[in-house]
């Protein structure tokens, strides 16, 4: 604090760092804001900051999985982007940590509604959308902001083209509304998230995690949307975990055997536990 927070001298431009970043963003556009797998390396936050510039922490940062420490070198950066008045990278910025930063959620649910940055497709806005909703839910705001989501997502489906950025704008607003308690709600997202991109995996486990829910009880659209998590492939350990616990509620034992075999092989520390929760 006391040498202040300058970005050290090393030649880079606002434009070479958007660039770089845009190019990250691309190796990174299939991840979800809270779904990202990479272990992160143990890292001195007070040694990285050191020995690289605040664009450079950031773009390290995002490469290993690490959004807290890309929402600290966002805080470092902020000053140096905004003096520049260059909101198109301000924004590219705080669509990866707007759900670990309170000044990025800020100037993203600022600038959302502006139809004049819509326009802009460098902005991964289904990105932001997905980080802001996840800054709501985990400060206890999703009741307040749900009426802004509402409008925020009517007019992002207005605006963005790609398929995969409506279901990604669809199914943050089924994990708001599941915040919520609103099951019912939450359901029919992500059906509708599965018509827009059945091929993603994280899409069906979610539709099963709604379906065994006391209040939706639909155990054999459970079944059904397991059953095509396995068939695209999965060695994610919950997605296994879920799967193991469907299946054996429809005393489908050999298919429990065969998943837990599967996840022996990924963890055996997992599958233990897991067997021994089927007793």
């Amino acid at each position: 604090m006391n040498e202040g927070f300058d970005a050290q001298t090393s030649g880079e431009s606002l434009s070479s760092i958007s660039d770089s970043l845009r190019r990250i963003e691309r190796k990174l556009e299939d991840f979800a804001v809270n779904q990202i797998s990479i272990h992160p390396l143990p890292i001195d936050s007070h040694e990285i900051f050191a020995k690289l510039t605040p664009s450079e922490v950031f773009m390290y940062a995002l490469q290993q999985g690490d959004i807290d420490l890309a929402a600290q070198a966002f805080n470092r950066l902020f000053p140096q982007i905004n003096e520049n008045e260059d909101v198109a990278t301000l924004l590219t910025y705080c669509a990866h940590v707007a759900s670990r930063s309170e000044l990025a959620s800020k100037i993203i649910e600022e600038n959302i509604l502006n139809t004049d940055m819509l326009n802009d497709a460098d902005i991964k806005w289904a990105l932001a959308f997905q980080s802001l909703i996840l800054f709501w839910t985990s400060h206890d705001l999703a009741k307040e902001k749900l009426p802004k989501a509402i409008e925020i997502e009517n007019l992002l489906l207005q605006n963005v083209n790609e398929v995969e950025d409506k279901a990604r704008i669809k199914q943050a607003m089924g994990n708001l509304y599941y915040n919520l308690d609103m099951h019912e709600e939450s359901y029919q997202y992500c059906e509708e998230v599965i018509l827009l991109s059945p091929e993603d995996v994280s899409y069906w486990y979610n539709l099963a995690f709604l379906c065994i829910q006391e209040d939706i009880n639909k155990l054999d659209r459970a079944e059904e949307a397991i059953n095509k998590m396995i068939e695209i492939g999965t060695d994610d350990e919950d997605h296994l975990k879920l799967a193991i616990k469907i299946y054996k509620t429809k005393n489908r034992n050999n298919d429990v055997d065969k998943l837990l075999m599967h996840l022996r092989r990924i963890n055996p520390y997992k599958a233990t536990l897991v067997e021994s929760e089927l007793i």
